[in-house]
């Protein structure tokens, strides 16, 4: 059985422009790592870092 993590990143997550969103995938029994490139772009402000997503809406935007 294949087992495998995932999570999506910033490209540049310490940029204060917009910046590309990658995915990327761990294969755990074969020790290798994927990461691609979704073609996506948003600003790191937007950004949930904890949930590693864009923020929907401002409803899961923390508030300051």
């Amino acid at each position: 059985m294949n087992r495998m993590t995932y999570a999506f990143n910033l490209k540049g997550s310490k940029s204060n422009k917009e910046t590309l969103i990658l995915f990327s995938c761990y294969f755990i029994d074969e020790n290798k790592k994927f990461v691609y490139s979704t073609g996506e772009k948003v600003n790191p402000k937007n950004w949930d870092f904890k949930n590693r997503f864009i923020y929907k809406n401002g409803n899961n935007k923390p508030k300051i």
